[in-house]
């Protein structure tokens, strides 16, 4: 008779057992539903960002050419134009491309230490500036010689430096005006 009350009592205990596993795992579910809240209305926010190979754009949309783009902003920031595509400071630059080359539509973007030259565009006016959270003004600093080494915010020009600007957002200080350039191809400055 022992044997048989000792295997009741082992059945018994082995059913309490599973029935506080099953309650235990109940329990779980519930306090992880109820601590778990989702909010649908991020859902349609997708982060672009997730599907970014290494290194790409973190901007919040990005175009094939690299510009960042807020959906349905048409003033959103697109970065500077240069060669096919645009550049997004802070993290790349405008390299020329051959030494000295004020037309910007022949560079490419870069990060600044891995221009060949050692010429490029970190601004092509005050926005780029603003984008990056440097110093307001867009400076296109040349060589004695007269040939173009690289555009920097700045917080002011030095005497052989042009001011670029941008017309469409004018920031030249009067008498001088937002005008084409004759040194820098499709760019304007401040004269």
């Amino acid at each position: 008779m022992p044997l048989r009350r000792w295997r009741a009592s082992f059945l018994a205990l082995a059913g309490l057992a599973a029935l506080a596993a099953l309650a235990a795992a109940s329990l779980g579910a519930v306090l992880l539903a109820c601590l778990v809240d989702v909010d649908e209305s991020l859902l349609d926010k997708a982060d672009a960002r997730s599907d970014a190979p290494a290194g790409a754009d973190a901007s919040p949309e990005a175009s094939a050419d690299g510009a960042a783009q807020e959906a349905g902003t048409p003033d959103a920031y697109a970065g500077m134009p240069c060669g096919a595509g645009h550049c997004l400071p802070p993290d790349q630059v405008c390299c020329t491309a051959t030494f000295s080359n004020p037309d910007r539509r022949l560079g490419s973007c870069s990060h600044a230490a891995d221009c060949e030259t050692g010429d490029y565009w970190e601004c092509m006016g005050p926005a780029d500036c603003a984008h990056a959270g440097r110093p307001p003004v867009c400076c296109a600093n040349q060589f004695s010689g007269g040939g173009f080494s690289k555009a920097l915010c700045q917080t002011s020009c030095a005497a052989n430096a042009t001011i670029l600007c941008d017309p469409s957002a004018p920031s030249c200080t009067p008498p001088a005006s937002c005008l084409p350039s004759p040194t820098f191809v499709d760019q304007y400055e401040c004269r």
